[in-house]
């Protein structure tokens, strides 16, 4: 059965509330010679946790409602960041997921956000046909980047997309700014559903998702903030998931999704990319929470797999103190 989805118009609306209220959340937004609208989060700007938040819910399509918390990581006390959605699918991995590289000219980054379900380029979006968005829609876009797009990538965004210039809004951010790693933490739900692609399990089946994810400490550089961002969702980050199918598919399944299931568990992401120097040598296995709860709705049973790993995280975000 077809379905109709609004992914870009609430992200839309949400996006406006961050333009009118740009002082207060510490960001900056300019409107290029082609007409498209660049929403700078942390490239040039402070950005902040308001930011942040927007960042994670204009990701989700305005499907999924992010909050924050604490973490605590021995003697030291970190804010987290807490993401809830009841359509998981059509949030994070028809939204939220940053499935498409951006290439234009010098410029490169990670694209995620609503914009994606205009591109039909991505497999995933075969998979789930079923699921449309109107073509004649605003688009927004959020890059992970170091850099903000320069109008031959806005152009470039925009033509992909076929959307009208003027209508098409990018959010950038990159990982060393604290919006940048707001919005990485949460990522967990998505990280978990998408390893659950990887395993076949039927997305269809996940009825609802919840995760609490540590925000990695700032970094100087963006390898570095790289490296910690990835080590919070991997060894921090906890999913849970509500599901309705049979027990068996569960178990066959539970201990296959926590991160240290892959055989580069064990090591601070930044070691192994360098240990690597390809981000896409990594084992694909690795890239999910630390741990993973999932109650059936059909059953009322749960299941669990995995642990949080606070001397890797300690390392990573504190040098091992």
């Amino acid at each position: 059965m077809e379905r109709r989805l609004t992914l870009n118009k609430n992200a839309v609306m949400l996006v406006k509330k961050m333009i009118k209220n740009k002082e207060d959340l510490n960001i900056d937004v300019q409107q290029m010679e082609n007409g498209v609208m660049i929403i700078d989060g942390g490239v040039k700007t402070k950005g902040g946790y308001r930011a942040g938040k927007y960042f994670i819910e204009i990701c989700l399509g305005g499907m999924g409602k992010a909050s924050f918390g604490s973490f605590d990581l021995q003697s030291y006390q970190l804010p987290s960041v807490e993401v809830r959605v009841d359509h998981p699918l059509e949030a994070c991995m028809l939204s939220q997921y940053a499935g498409w590289k951006v290439e234009s000219g010098d410029f490169f980054a990670m694209a995620s956000g609503p914009g994606r379900i205009l591109l039909k380029e991505e497999e995933l979006y075969e998979e789930f046909s079923e699921y449309h968005e109107n073509e004649r829609v605003p688009a927004v876009i959020v890059l992970e980047s170091s850099e903000l797009p320069d109008l031959e990538a806005a152009d470039y965004i925009a033509d992909k997309l076929s959307t009208p210039c003027d209508d098409v809004y990018i959010l950038t951010a990159p990982a060393e700014s604290l919006t940048g790693s707001i919005q990485i933490s949460g990522r967990i739900v998505e990280t978990g559903l998408h390893k659950m692609h990887e395993l076949n399990f039927d997305l269809r089946k996940i009825e609802s998702g919840w995760g609490s994810c540590p925000i990695s400490p700032v970094a100087a550089d963006n390898l570095t903030a790289i490296g910690r961002t990835n080590d919070a969702v991997l060894y921090g980050g906890t999913a849970y998931y509500t599901v309705f199918c049979e027990d068996e598919e569960i178990e066959d399944l539970i201990d296959k999704i926590p991160s240290n299931s892959s055989k580069d568990y064990g090591e601070s992401f930044l070691k192994l990319f360098k240990k690597y120097n390809n981000f896409y040598d990594i084992d694909p296995m690795l890239f999910s929470p630390a741990r993973v709860i999932i109650t059936n709705r059909k059953t009322g049973s749960s299941f669990s797999a995995g642990s949080i790993n606070y001397e890797i995280l300690k390392k990573s975000f504190f040098g091992g103190q």
